[in-house]
């Protein structure tokens, strides 16, 4: 059996904070017609669930926890994803 090489891959890592309160409030409230204050606790979540999982050093902790942050973020980002265009002229799912 032959064996296959491997390679390591960085780590993608931010220090850039993101507000999504700044991005989807107006779009909840031009597009929907939505108070952006209704969603500010949901869209906050949302932010705090990101930090958990950016800006990690080159070693990634391979926790059960951290792998779970991470799911909880990904799983959240599907969700957005059905609800509000992630990209420029895209159409809501």
């Amino acid at each position: 059996m032959s064996q296959v090489e491997m390679f390591a891959v960085a780590c993608k890592t931010s220090s850039a904070a993101v507000d999504f309160n700044s991005k989807l409030g107006p779009y909840l409230a031009d597009e929907l017609g939505e108070d952006p204050q209704k969603f500010s606790a949901a869209v906050t979540q949302l932010g705090d669930a990101r930090a958990k999982v950016v800006g990690t050093t080159a070693k990634v902790e391979a926790s059960e926890p951290m792998v779970q942050k991470l799911l909880k973020y990904i799983g959240q980002l599907g969700a957005l994803r059905k609800h509000f265009p992630i990209n420029q002229g895209e159409k809501v799912a």
